[in-house]
Parts: C-alpha cells; structure tokens; sequence
C-alpha cells in the first residue's frame, strides 16, 4: 500500500492516495481522541525486529493524546511475556523529552523474543496509559557465541543438512550470513521474504547475517535445510567466486534445554543444481531439467554431494553484525504493451524504468529455451538498446516441460523498462512481469501539487531513489551499483523527507568505519573499496563529515554524531596533511556532469570549500559532544581556511570563475563577508536569468545553488527552474520519455537513464523549500513551517520523529485555505504567505475567528503572535490540527 502511494503515475490518483496516505495509513497525531495512543513503536528504528544485537538499543515511539502534550518524563518496560510477569529491564521515570530511550542491554539473551511498551509523564505529572505492546528478537549477543563454520568454496551453489526435533519446541532461531549472496530454504519452502540477500558489505570487514524466526516452519522429527548460494558483488568486482555461508540455528525446548546446528564439515555441497551460472552484474542461467527436486527437504539422496569444506573465520578482524533491513519485492509491473520482430522474438514496454528482475511465466517442451535481455532505452527501430546499461545483462531459462512454469532470477538483478525475450523452441509465454525490489525502507513523506510538472518530477525521483537503495546508496542500478558518497550527499535529506532512512544511512556509515585507511581518509566509493584508489577527491569524501551532521539535525539522534566522530576526525587529519597553507589543491572529478562543458569551476576552489564546511561543521559537533578543546581547534581552523579562500578566489564581488557553482558555494556555505553577500548574489541571480532560469551547475554545485536560493527567498526563481522543459532541465527528460532521472541532463545511450542525485535539491526544495517544513530544532521539536504559494494547490504530509506534520493549501481566486498538522510534543512557527495579498485588505481566520486584520493581532490567548521586522506575519503554534483561511476584505 505503502509504495503505490509513491508509484503513482497520474497526479490525480497521486493526490487521492496522498490524502489517504495522510487520514488512514500514517494517521494524523492530532485527532479528536478520547485516549491516549502510542504508535510506530520502533527497535533500532525498525517495527518488530527480528535479530537486534549491538552494544545499546534504541527504543523510539511517537504519541497522539490529550493526557500528555508535552513529554518531560518517560517510564520504558522490557519483558520476556506480554504479561510482563517476567520484567527483565524497568527504566523508572527518566527525565527525556526526546521520543527514544536508549538501553545498554546486558539483560537481553540470544535469539529470545522480547515484549515492551512505554508510558510518559508532562511536567504537570499527567501521565499517558501504557502503550501497545512493541516486540523484538535478539540476534546473537556476542561475538564469542558465534561457534558456526564458514562451508562452502568456488563455485558451489547448494549446500544442505539434516536435523531432528525430539522435544516440544518453544521456538526456533536461525541466524544466518554468506560471503556473496544466499536464499534459504527449510522443508521445501523459502523462509521469509527477503531477496539478494544478504545486503553488500566489506566482507574483508564486517559480515552481515539475518535472524529468521522459523518456529512455525520446523516440525517434529526430521527436517531439512538447505541454502542456495550465488557469488555476489564481490565475485563481479574481485574476480573472486568463493561462495562461503555461515548459519546458526538455535532450537529452544520448552523444557529449558536448548540444541544448536551449526555449519560444518558435516554439510554437504554441491557444485551442481538448476544454476548453471550467476553473476550479480551479469546475469542468470537457470535449467529447470537440473532440478534436484526434494534436495532441501528431509531424506533426499545426496549421496553424490560431498562434504563441506571449513573455512577459518577470525572475528578479530571480521566484524558479525545483525541486519535489520533486507531487500524485498516491492512492486509487480505488467507490460502495457509490446513488438513482435519475426516469429520468436517480442519486446516488453513495462511503462517505466524499474529495478530488480523479471518475472516469466511460460509453457513448452523439455529443453526448449528462452533468452532474456533488458535495457532503458530502445533504438529508433524498436529493438533493445542496453548501452545505458554498460553492458548486456543476460538471462537464460531452459524448461522441464512441466505445465505452467514460473521463473525470476535469485541472485541477479538490473535496471529496466523493456524486456527482450527470445524463444527457442515452441514456447508459449503466458504472462511476463517486472518486479521492482529495493531496501525495505518505510515511507513517511508524501507530496502532490496541482503542478503536473513537479508531480512528475517527484514520481520520477521516488522511482529513481527507492531503485538504488540496495543495502547502501547505488549510483545506478546496472552500470556501476557503487556507493559514490558524492552521490549519496544530493540525496541524504530528500531521501529522508520521503522515507525512514535511518536505519539505513547508520548501516552505511559503519561500511565507512570498516574503511578508514591508515592516512584517515576513507575510498569514496563505499562499502567497496580499492576501485580507482588513485582518483579520491576530497568534495565527494566530505559527505563522511556533512551527512551526520545533516541526519542529526534531521532526526535529533545525537547517535549520528557520537557514533561517527571518530572517524570523522580522522578524515580532518587527512585533509590537514594535504593542505598547504589552509588550501587543498587535490581535485579529482571537478563539478562533475554539469550541463555545459565549457563551464569549469577551479577544483582547487571546491575541495578547499568543502574543507571549510566540513572544519564548520565539526566545531558544531565538537561543542554539542562537550569536547571543548576541539570546538575551538576546529573552529580555528574554519576560520583561516575562509581567510585563505577570499584571499585566493574572491575577485570584485564573485568567486573562481564566476560561475553558478563558485558563487553558490560561496554563499551557501559561508564563505562571503556579510558587506559582499548582496553583490556576489545579484552575480548567481545574473547568471541564471541569462540562461533563461536553467541551472549550469554540476553535481557538486547544484545542491548550493538551490540552497542559496532557499537561504535568501528567492523561491520563485527555484519554481521557474523546476518548470523548464528545454535542456537542462527535468522536463526535457520528460519530453525524451523518461520516468525516471538521468545521470546526465542531456539525452543519450553512453549514461545512465536511472541515476537519482540529480534530483536530490529539487526533491529536498518540494519540502524545506516549498511548503516550507524546516527542523528549528534537532529532530523537528520546534518547526518552521513557511509555505510559498507558488501554485494553486499543495498537499504535504511528513511523519517527523515527533509526529505527523501536514502543510497543505488551495487557493481559489483572492482566498487561500490553509491546513497545518504539529504533532505531539513539539511547538512550530508559522509564517503566513501574506506576500499574495495586499497587506491593507488581508484578513486571515482560524476556524471561524478572526486572527490577523488591518495589520494587526486579534488571536488572543489561541496564539502567541511573533513580531517580525521583515513584513513577515507569523504565529507560535502548539500541537494541534489548524485551518486558517486568508481573503481580501
């Protein structure tokens, strides 16, 4: 339900499900309710995890009630039983005005299923009723109760054993990991629904493993495991096909007693199987007629396998970590229409570029065959074109001949809208399908406009970000699939305006510790490392510093600093020591993919730039974590590092070259003296008229570019560029067919046709910019919301950590209704677009009552009004849910 919300194509339908996506799905926190209620009851940011281990344990929640409006205490229980006779953590009231409570939770045990709630308590000592209760399961708690081998070796693809169950069983665990990638199987059936599993790490570094509560799938007596393995990213990118699993399972008997399997030399393995090849970036090749039917299941014949091979594995050097967040089948696609080419050849039009693999169902005779190719793009006579893809991904099905058959590949996958099938043989194909699959991220943003335009653009980003969210942020979905942090840093915030993020981007940056090199710095391509070592560059490293520190003030979790400081000292030395003078000539990729060739910025300029930032931004750090010495060393630091930088580039009121990007940067990070803002301006403001309100801005400018203009209120500039449908320009791709974004403005087959970082500032802009819905403190406590009425209506919902914040309006004529949504626990400032009325006839109601005529104040005691020299008209709201409506009398 979720998704289709964010896949809809038409911007009618977009806005129906975005009103229900608000009254139903995410519910509005204020409501005219009679109790209280806790919902989104979150462990480690996830809803009911199965597998939490780590050395603390986030619990999070959000709250809609009339008993407590402001939370300055809260009382958190944790239990073995829903009953909770049997407490085995109780909190006591902790002064916490935040919406998560951390737990260092020694208590907790190994793969054992948990039970909580929560209750809180205002500073009149109202207190809440308890909240449902939440669920959890541990992973394993430690490292040294990992007594698993790795099996396996080159090549192998199955691997299977046997066990009995002899007692009645209270529940059973498996806690499962692999070198390259994995698909478990128990009693002839796949467990779970997790796909491409598991998610891509440093497997020199850090092994993930998934926990899988199969209590429901064992059975008395015998059972059978069995695990089909595929080699992954690494085997593509390392030329290494060392397919190595590694499982425990562990069997609690009502009793008490408990029995582990774990692999072993007692597996056996096989280098046979119905995958006769499989490479991640490659493709697939499948023959059914190579079934082994009943293999992962109790008493198959596997008297031809042999046993398995150990693998020493030393959890010294190798870190074993729980992942929560799998990737899942998101979305099915039909074709909406296709072309035949002679008698066995047919291309499918999925409508819309998506990412995953497709879906077959076909009929034939034994040993006929079908060959599968896809791409973004055709050529102008209707065949595939697969050169924005960078090479041909291949799939290969051969039929057992046995009715229906239906197929997708395990461990392969790529971006598409078309698909060419090739028959050989007479093959009837039934139906063929895309399926999209992405990281199980949950959205909390929805946004439609009366702009089909924008609609467009925002349908367009959503299919673009949700397609390269794979376990870490993707570049692309085919070409490449590497987690560029320069990539990364343009969509951080859209991102997590539009979804639950945080699991995900704390993954990531623990693929960054696993990197960091002895000089300190870290690969800007993460989690793989050792691919173009020679061509770092210190903008896209920067994103290691920006992004926690733009996280934490999105969500209010001081855990993105703390967690990641370490490190991002280290980065600090590093650029330190290939600076001279407080100037870091070292540049790699420039203002990489702008738009117009001949538009260079000094690259000297932008990675010294960025040094600045990211010196700034650590003194923040530094005086928030209370370490005081380095506040003052970094903010030293930042200090000559700007007196270095207008020494060098500023040149009679611009910057470098004059370009969009150096003038941006200047502004938008700090650089300019407060007497030179207004000139270096007016130079960004000129350059951008004179291109007719097209950006020239590359990756690394564009989101400075739409910063500034966000930072001085020059919206309705950012609204001329968004609408262009001439190159550069969105609408350009649009007028090319795409529905999702290009790595590269202009039209054609040697890029990719599904790159999201393009979008990243106008995705952020519908939001902070737009409706104007702005964090005035860590996490949303205190919101700005300051809407610009650049169109005639807006519907915006966002599930802050708080709560639901909703900004929405719809202008008829001279009257502008306007609803707003603060949650629970939280205050906003409201400002009025009052700038589309005239100021002497402006009237504005909230309900029925008259708040704001002739220039003056009439809410009373509802709201406290904030007085504002800059014309603006402006409100303190508390929690609630408003209509305001504002006319010319």
């Amino acid at each position: 339900m979720f998704y289709k919300i964010f896949m809809a194509i038409s911007c009618r339908v977009g806005r129906i499900m975005a009103i229900v996506f608000i009254l139903t799905t995410l519910e509005s926190c204020i409501r005219n309710s009679v109790t209280d209620r806790f919902y989104d009851l979150q462990v480690q940011d996830m809803t009911s995890p199965i597998g939490i281990d780590g050395s603390n344990v986030k619990f999070s929640w959000k709250y809609d009630g009339r008993s407590v409006l402001k939370q300055t205490f809260s009382e958190l229980q944790v239990a073995k039983d829903k009953e909770f006779s049997e407490i085995v953590y109780k909190s006591d009231w902790i002064e916490n005005e935040k919406y998560f409570y951390r737990l260092y939770p020694e208590m907790l045990e190994t793969n054992r299923r948990y039970f909580w709630r929560v209750r809180i308590k205002d500073d009149k000592d109202n207190i809440s009723k308890w909240s449902k209760i939440g669920l959890f399961t541990t992973g394993i708690q430690k490292e040294s109760e990992w007594i698993a081998k790795l099996i396996g070796g080159n090549n192998v693809s199955m691997v299977r054993k046997e066990f009995s169950i002899d007692k009645q069983i209270e529940y059973v665990m498996a806690n499962i990991s692999s070198t390259g990638l994995y698909e478990f199987h128990l009693n002839g059936q796949k467990v779970g629904d997790r796909v491409l599993e598991p998610v891509q790490t440093n497997t020199t570094k850090r092994l993930v493993y998934a926990t899988y509560d199969i209590t429901d799938v064992v059975k008395d007596g015998k059972n059978a495991i069995g695990i089909y393995l595929g080699g992954g990213a690494y085997a593509h990118l390392y030329k290494s096909d060392n397919r190595y699993v590694l499982m425990q399972l562990n069997i609690f008997y009502k009793d008490g007693t408990e029995k582990r399997i774990i692999t072993d030399s007692s597996w056996m393995i096989t280098t046979g199987g119905p995958i006769t090849y499989t490479g991640l970036y490659e493709g697939e090749k499948y023959d059914a007629r190579l079934e082994l039917a009943g293999w992962d299941e109790p008493e198959f014949n596997d008297s031809k396998w042999k046993f398995a091979l150990e693998k020493d594995i030393d959890l010294n050097n190798i870190t074993l970590y729980s992942q929560l967040q799998p990737i899942n089948e998101k979305e099915t696609v039909n074709s909406v229409s296709y072309r035949k080419f002679g008698n066995d050849t047919i291309v499918y039009d999925l409508g819309k570029n998506i990412v995953g693999y497709p879906k077959i169902y076909v009929d034939g005779k034994p040993g006929n065959k079908i060959a599968i190719r896809t791409a973004e793009i055709l050529n102008n006579d209707g065949t595939i074109n697969y050169r924005t893809a960078g090479r041909e991904w291949k799939l290969e099905y051969t039929l057992k001949g046995n009715d229906q058959e239906i197929w997708n590949p395990k461990f392969s996958n790529s971006g598409f809208r078309y698909i060419e099938v090739v028959k050989a043989g007479k093959v009837v194909i039934e139906k063929i399908e895309g399926v999209h699959v992405h990281s199980d991220v949950t959205p909390v943003g929805s946004f439609d406009c009366s702009n089909p335009l924008i609609n467009k653009i925002q349908l367009a980003y959503l299919l673009s970000q949700t397609g390269n969210l794979m376990g870490f942020p993707t570049d692309c979905p085919h070409r490449e699939r590497l987690g560029w942090l320069g990539d990364a840093l343009q969509i951080g915030i859209s991102a997590s305006y539009n979804f639950d993020m945080q699991y995900f981007w704390k993954k990531w940056f623990r693929d960054m510790d696993d990197d960091i090199q002895l000089n300190g710095s870290i690969h800007q391509l993460i989690p793989f490392p050792n691919t173009w070592d020679d061509e770092q560059d210190p903008v896209w490293q920067s994103a290691s510093i920006i992004m926690p520190w733009e996280l934490y003030w999105f969500y209010g979790d001081k855990s993105f600093l703390e967690d990641n400081y370490f490190r991002m000292e280290r980065m600090m030395d590093f650029y330190s020591s290939i600076s001279a003078d407080f100037i870091i000539e070292k540049n790699r990729w420039g203002d990489w993919v702008k738009p117009f060739q001949e538009e260079k910025t000094d690259g000297a300029f932008l990675s010294t730039s960025y040094y600045f930032k990211c010196a700034n931004i650590m003194s923040q750090i530094a005086e928030i974590l209370e370490k005081f010495d380095d506040h003052k060393k970094y903010e030293k630091l930042a200090t000559s590092i700007k007196k270095a930088l207008n020494s060098k580039w500023y040149n009679q009121g611009y910057y470098a070259e004059n370009t969009q990007t150096a003038n941006a940067i200047a502004l938008d990070f700090g650089i300019v003296d407060t007497k030179n803002e207004e000139t270096v301006l007016n130079r960004l403001l000129e350059d951008i008229q004179k291109r007719d309100y097209h950006i020239s801005a590359g990756v690394v400018g564009q989101m400075p570019v739409i910063n500034t203009l966000l930072k001085y209120d020059r919206h309705e500039i950012i609204y001329k560029m968004v609408g262009q449908t001439t190159f550069p320009s969105f609408g350009f791709m649009f007028t090319k067919g795409a529905t999702t974004l290009w790595e590269r403005y202009h039209y054609g087959d040697g890029h990719s046709h599904n790159h999201v970082f393009l979008g990243g500032p106008y995705a952020k802009w519908f939001y902070q910019g737009l409706t104007g819905i702005s964090a005035l403190e860590p996490g949303f406590k205190k919101i700005q919301i300051e809407p610009k009425v650049l169109m005639d209506e807006v519907s915006t919902s966002f599930s802050s950590p708080y709560g639901m914040i909703v900004c929405g309006w719809k202008q008829e004529g001279r009257t502008l209704e306007l609803n707003v949504t603060i949650p629970c626990n939280t205050t906003a400032v409201l400002y009025f677009p009052v700038t589309i009325f005239n100021p002497n006839l402006m009237k504005i109601l909230m309900g029925e009552k008259i708040i704001w005529r002739n220039k003056k104040d009439y809410s009373g005691q509802k709201l406290r009004f904030i007085n504002n020299s800059n014309g603006k008209v402006g409100y303190e709201l508390m929690p609630g849910k408003y209509i305001f409506k504002l006319f010319e009398e």
